[in-house]
C-alpha cells in the first residue's frame, strides 16, 4: 500500500469491482482515494464519459467490509490489448458514508506502517 503526495491521498488497495453496464467481466481496484479510484478491467472496451456508472466494490484485505455501492463518473481510459484501465470521479453515492471511513481506516494504516518504518530505519544494529 502506497501514498501519494495530492489534495485527496491515492492509496494502492485491490478489490473486486462489478459494473456490469461497462464489462461483463469483474475488474479490479488499484487504487482508491477519498473521491476516485482507478479499476483496470479484464476486457479492451471504450467507455462513454457522459454516464455515470454503478460501482460494486468488494475490498479484499478487510473481508469484514460489506461491498460498497458507488455511483462514479469516467475521467479517462487507457487501453491496452487485454485490458482496460479506467480512472473515475466518485458522486455522491449510498455508500458514500462507509466508503469515508473506510478511506480513513486506510490512510491510519498507512501512516502507522510509515512511523513503524521510520522507527525501524533509527535503530541501529
Amino acid at each position: 500500500m502506497k501514498i501519494e503526495k495530492r489534495k485527496h491521498s491515492r492509496i494502492e488497495e485491490i478489490g473486486k469491482v462489478e459494473s456490469h453496464n461497462l464489462c461483463l467481466f469483474p475488474g479490479v481496484l488499484v487504487d482508491v482515494s477519498k473521491v476516485g479510484c482507478r479499476v483496470r478491467f479484464p476486457d479492451t472496451f471504450e467507455v462513454d464519459v457522459d454516464i455515470d456508472y454503478e460501482l460494486k466494490i468488494s475490498p479484499v484485505r478487510h473481508n469484514f467490509v460489506t461491498p460498497f455501492l458507488l455511483i462514479a463518473r469516467p475521467i479517462w481510459q487507457k487501453s491496452t490489448e487485454d485490458s482496460t484501465e479506467i480512472g473515475f470521479s466518485i458522486l455522491h453515492s449510498p455508500s458514500s458514508k462507509q466508503f469515508e471511513s473506510y478511506i480513513d481506516k486506510l490512510i491510519e494504516e498507512q501512516q502507522i506502517l510509515v512511523s513503524e518504518q521510520e522507527l525501524l530505519n533509527g535503530i541501529k544494529l
